[in-house]
């Protein structure tokens, strides 16, 4: 990994902007990281609420914690060592992040968005908050902790979103 990341550390990726509803990760991650303090937030993205966010560290006294990456071309190698991926919006469509989660195994943590429900499948391959609440969130990011979704399921489930794409690509041909 060419950038020197700590070994246990969660991932958002994604536009700093207000919809992504970046207080709730970061207060999620304020109460965990008083359980364990190895832990580490990275966002990888930039946006108009980068400054709002750099504030809310500060507040939450975890800046030794939050590593803002800014954007990047490519933020797989993060993905791909990162203990859990974080979703923390109030609206997605269809989150590609998770599909890219999906294909290194990760195992995603959710607010309850439509885009998330659909791909996640109600839970099945994710972890979904009962609400936006902190309280939720922050408990089902325990929860992936604990019990992470296995990566192989999740690697070949990315695989089923690929044939699908390929099939829609066919029949727009026709």
């Amino acid at each position: 990994n060419s950038l020197d990341l700590p070994d246990r550390y969660f991932v958002f990726v994604g536009r700093l902007g207000a919809v992504k509803n970046l207080h709730l990760l970061l207060e999620a991650f304020s109460i965990i990281h008083k359980r364990d303090n190895n832990l580490y937030l990275v966002i990888v993205g930039d946006g108009p609420e980068k400054s709002t966010i750099l504030n809310k560290v500060q507040d939450l006294d975890i800046a030794e914690k939050v590593i803002m990456l800014g954007t990047l071309s490519n933020p797989y190698p993060i993905i791909k060592n990162s203990k859990l991926v974080l979703l923390s919006s109030f609206s997605e469509a269809l989150p590609t992040v998770i599909l890219e989660s999906f294909v290194f195994g990760k195992t995603v943590v959710s607010t309850p968005t439509n885009g998330a429900i659909d791909l996640l499948e109600n839970g099945k391959y994710g972890y979904i908050s009962e609400s936006f609440g902190v309280d939720d969130f922050y408990k089902e990011i325990e929860k992936a902790i604990i019990n992470p979704i296995e990566e192989k399921m999740l690697f070949n489930y990315a695989n089923k979103f690929q044939i699908e794409n390929k099939v829609k690509e066919l029949i727009s041909l026709f």
